[in-house]
């Protein structure tokens, strides 16, 4: 089941998975820090109204964890941005949800020209989600078309590749082998 929720500047989209108490969130919302405080209050707000459970959020945040998610223009942090990454992660540790590091590449979002990078594309999980799913793996795909790269969530933890291919010569010697190839 998917719902839509529209708070005043949040678009906010549901999918309740059909077994019981498990949630996707997607989220997206306007990039100034009152609205941003806003959707994290009524998050935090959801997740103590509707308890423990299932939980995995992810969207573009729109906002950096620390100085070191951030690169290029504007790199120095000021009062604003610092207040910013000080609200972020309170709210995180607020919800009880794990921010899941990124394997691949280390910003989710680029400026066009290449100068600015960012990590605001996140994906936020449950302990109970890790129990469920085991442990997972977020990894940043190159961009494309978009200035967000795509992200992935892995059950299972590592990606080691492609699996090689496997030739076992005894194979030749079976006549009805090569009917099958």
């Amino acid at each position: 089941m998917i719902s839509h929720l529209d708070w005043r500047d949040v678009t906010f989209f549901v999918y309740t998975l059909p077994y019981a108490d498990k949630f996707f969130y997607y989220l997206s919302y306007k990039c100034d820090l009152p609205a941003k405080r806003r959707l994290w209050e009524k998050l935090i707000e959801l997740r103590k109204s509707l308890g423990e459970g299932v939980w995995c959020i992810l969207g573009d945040f729109n906002t950096v964890g620390g100085s070191d998610e951030r690169r290029g223009v504007n790199e120095g942090v000021s009062s604003g941005q610092r207040e910013e990454i000080i609200l972020f992660n309170n709210f995180v540790r607020e919800v009880e949800l794990e921010d899941l590091n990124v394997l691949g590449r280390r910003f989710s979002w680029y400026h066009p020209n290449g100068r600015s990078m960012s990590r605001i594309d996140r994906v936020l999980i449950s302990e109970e989600w890790g129990i469920l799913w085991g442990e997972s793996s977020l990894w940043v795909l190159p961009r494309d078309v978009s200035d967000h790269c795509p992200l992935i969530l892995k059950e299972g933890g590592w990606d080691w590749g492609p699996r090689p291919f496997r030739f076992n010569n005894f194979w030749l010697e079976n006549r009805d082998q090569h009917m099958r190839i």
